[in-house]
Order: structure tokens, then sequence, then C-alpha cells
């Protein structure tokens, strides 16, 4: 009976060693570890920016001057308004800071840039007794520049949509020639032919809308949306003859400048 009980001992001893090794090699699944944003949307951020930027600046001109331009005007010789296009290249780079409260993110962005935008226009049109007359208007937007508080959501941990607005500043020029034709043929003693011109750096408002994505753990791509409306250059466009009211104000031009813009940026993260 003993030598039975040895027996079924040492059985089970030799059952249990392999399945115990068994066991010891046998990978049980274990919970995923949890996703981690790839950028910290706190803190100061630095970066560059390109785009485009369009817009209609209408140039009006109510006469001023009396004997000429306002008979010129009635009768159609020469304008009341002229709206060149706007339209061109904008680049630049722009600086800021976000504070993030859990999805929520509060900022304020600081750019500059350089643009191409300018446009021309022309209108010619005669009268009698009036010559032909070519009257051309061109405004530049030279540069551009905004202070603008940012409010949004991230709509996933690494993507975040956004509203912005602000202050706009821009370096704006308009310039007016009133010829006839062909341009550059105006005698000094026509009072017709007239030229003026201003630059001025002109504050007004903008507002848009943004997204912006992380890429890495510091670096963040942007794609924006702005309106801007800078406000007006006035000046007076001079009579060029040498007779009568010659040198007096002839008209007065009041040029708009206003458009949109959309840009995307590369950002650099310093927190």
């Amino acid at each position: 009976m003993s030598t039975l009980k040895l027996s079924a001992a040492a059985l089970c001893i030799a059952v249990s060693l392999p399945a115990s090794g068994f066991a010891a090699d046998i990978k049980f699944p274990t919970k995923a570890p949890a996703l981690v944003a790839v950028h910290n949307w706190n803190g100061f951020y630095a970066g560059v920016n390109a785009g485009y930027g369009w817009g209609t600046s209408k140039t009006d001109y109510p006469g001023v001057e009396p004997t000429l331009f306002i008979p010129g005007q009635t009768f159609g010789a020469i304008p009341r308004s002229n709206s060149p296009r706007n339209a061109g290249f904008i680049g630049g780079v722009q600086a800021g800071y976000n504070w993030q409260f859990n999805s929520a993110i509060a900022g304020l962005e600081a750019d500059f840039a350089y643009t191409g935008m300018r446009g021309t226009a022309t209108y010619a049109a005669t009268v009698f007794p009036a010559p032909l007359l070519t009257t051309t208007q061109e405004n530049k937007l030279n540069w551009f520049a905004t202070v603008r508080p940012r409010v949004g959501m991230l709509l996933t941990p690494d993507f975040l949509g956004y509203v912005t607005g602000g202050v706009a500043i821009g370096g704006a020029k308009a310039a007016t020639t009133v010829d006839i034709a062909p341009p550059g043929s105006c005698p000094l003693t026509n009072g017709f032919c007239s030229t003026g011109s201003a630059s001025k750096t002109l504050v007004g408002w903008t507002a848009g809308l943004g997204a912006e994505m992380a890429l890495a753990a510091h670096w963040t791509a942007k794609a924006e949306y702005l309106y801007y409306d800078l406000g007006n250059v006035s000046y007076q466009v001079i009579s060029t003859a040498t007779f009568g009211n010659g040198g007096t104000e002839s008209i007065h031009a009041d040029a708009k400048f206003k458009g949109h813009i959309v840009r995307v940026g590369l950002n650099y993260s310093f927190n």
C-alpha cells in the first residue's frame, strides 16, 4: 500500500514539472498605454508664414475745383471712382503665447509681413468739348501687421481650431493720374491734366479663423484666413497746368484699403 502511494506521488511531481515550465512561457495580454499628445500647447512660439491676399481698393473722386472738374465729372469725362483689384503674395513672421485650459486654448499673436498686393485701374472717356482723358489709379499695400487674441478648442489633443481678431496695421500707397491719350502727352496748358499721391501707415481691424496641427514635439503647422479693413488714404490730385487755376486743388481722392488674406505657417514652440 505504501509502495502504491509513493508511485502516485512521483507521478504527480513528474506531471507538474513540465506544466509549470509551460506556464512560465505563456504571454498574457496587458492593457495598452494611454495615447499621449505629442505637443504641449502652453508657452511661447514663433514661426514663418506665406500666402496670398486680394481685395478691391475702391477710390472715390469728389471734385473740388469747380472750373473744370465738377463739369468734367458731371458729363462723364472723369470718373467718380476707380476700383483697382489689389492682389499678390504675402509672407512674413509671427510670434505668440498660448495658455491651455484642458481642451481650451487662449493666446495672443503678433505678425509682420511683406506684401506684393497692388492693383491698377484705368478709366478713359471723352465728352465734347473735353479731349479724351485717361484717369489711372494705382494702389499698393507694401506691408501688413496684426496684433490679435486667439481663442480655440482642441478637437483632438494635437489639432486646434480657433477664431481670432484684433488690430491691423498696413503701409499703403495710392496714386492718381489724369492724362490725355497717349499717356504722358499732357500739355502744360491743359487744366484737366493732374497728378497726386500719398503714402500712409493705416490702422484698422482684422478678424478670421484658422486651424493648427502638431507635427512633432515642438512643431506645428497652421492655415489661416483673415479679413481686414485698414481705412482710407486721402490726398489731393493737383492740376499740372501753368495757367489760371493750375496748381490749386483739383480732385480729392479717397482710396479705401480692405480685403482678404489666406496663408499657411510653421511654428516652433519653446515650451
